[in-house]
């Protein structure tokens, strides 16, 4: 019998839209001589399952054991493709309600998740562990803060995100000290606390590292 894969997308940011395409790639590309794949679409309590010509019958998904009704019999999934940008796929949240169904799952774990989807907190485990990164200072919604404490630490120019976040939703590069506040604002539309980081120039490099079957291999 094939497998029943879920294909996750959706999420509960901006990033909704990246999400949507990725899962559209995977299904696209997805062998199904192997795996009958379904698209289950996930944001706040909206959870349910695509299906049709055009996705056009959307089917409650049950939280309890993360099943559907099919033609009037329960399907139950094999596998998780999170394909989803952003929270609660990206943070580790999905993560840890797929370990207690036991379903498995194609991402990192809750803990590594975690602590990589809070920039700042990355970043302070990065600094304990000797590896360096841009100067940087941490804004969140009830602070008050100035302009000249933060390009003081920074300096000019700099980037200004939000710290919990991707697809470069809300992200500033500013040369003024005058434009933070809009900048700062501007991210806080997407998150409660705000990155504020120095500019490195320099090439951008992404490194790609994959563990299957307990091997590990690191791509170029």
């Amino acid at each position: 019998m094939k497998k029943n894969i879920a294909i996750i997308t959706g999420g509960d940011s901006s990033e909704v839209v990246i999400s949507l395409k990725s899962a559209g790639q995977v299904r696209q590309h997805i062998d199904t001589d192997k795996y009958e794949a379904y698209l289950v679409y996930i944001r706040e309590d909206d959870w349910h399952v695509k299906t049709g010509r055009d996705d056009e019958v959307e089917i409650p998904v049950d939280k309890n054991n993360f099943s559907f009704n099919l033609q009037g019999r329960e399907l139950r999934f094999d596998y998780a493709f999170i394909a989803m940008h952003g929270p609660p796929g990206e943070d580790g949240k999905l993560q840890a309600y797929f370990d207690l169904l036991h379903i498995p799952y194609s991402s990192s774990g809750v803990l590594s998740l975690a602590l990589t989807f809070n920039k700042y907190a990355c970043k302070n485990i990065l600094s304990q562990a000797g590896i360096r990164s841009a100067d940087a200072f941490l804004i969140k919604r009830s602070m008050k803060w100035g302009a000249g404490t933060i390009i003081k630490k920074t300096g000019l120019p700099c980037f200004i995100k939000p710290n919990s976040g991707g697809s470069s939703f809300g992200v500033s590069k500013i040369s003024q000290a005058g434009d933070l506040a809009a900048a700062v604002n501007k991210a806080l539309e997407e998150d409660s606390e705000v990155l504020v980081e120095s500019f490195i120039p320099g090439r951008e490099f992404t490194c790609g590292a994959l563990k299957l079957s307990g091997r590990e291999f690191t791509f170029p």
